[in-house]
């Protein structure tokens, strides 16, 4: 149902066939599809639509860029701890192996001192022939 052009501080134009109160332009004008009034007052609104969407979208962006940012962070954390593990590793296996290479080095001169005391040592012979131990019988 229309409104009386009572509701509105002034009265619409007599030369309009169809008058409508565009809220846009704050106007009165005519009630057709062509109107620039008309027309205008749909873009303005299409307008204000798009912001807000621009707006939520912008929101959205920087969520993401933060998550981007966050990501980053922990990706170069977690690069500088395996940077300092493969460090410590690669220290304690240089350890590893100088500990091995002094323990063949010792385990070569351990074999060499017992082979040259089992050179040099003279077994232990039974000095009694063992035709004595037959003769008493």
């Amino acid at each position: 149902m229309a409104l009386p052009w009572q509701v509105h501080a002034e009265r619409p134009s007599d030369s309009f066939k169809d008058p409508v109160w565009t809220v846009g332009a704050t106007d009165w004008s005519e009630n057709d599809k062509n109107n620039q009034a008309v027309i205008l007052q749909e873009t303005t609104q299409k307008l204000a639509e798009l912001d807000k969407k621009s707006a939520e979208l912008d929101k959205a962006n920087d969520k993401v860029d933060q998550a981007l940012r966050d990501m980053q962070e922990v990706q170069a954390q977690s690069s500088k701890q395996n940077l300092a593990l493969m460090k410590s590793f690669t220290e304690q296996t240089q350890n590893t192996n100088q500990i091995l290479g002094a323990m063949q080095k010792t385990l070569a001169m351990v074999t060499k001192a017992v082979g040259a005391n089992a050179n040099n040592a003279t077994p232990a012979t039974d000095t009694k022939p063992a035709d004595q131990a037959t003769d008493k019988q």
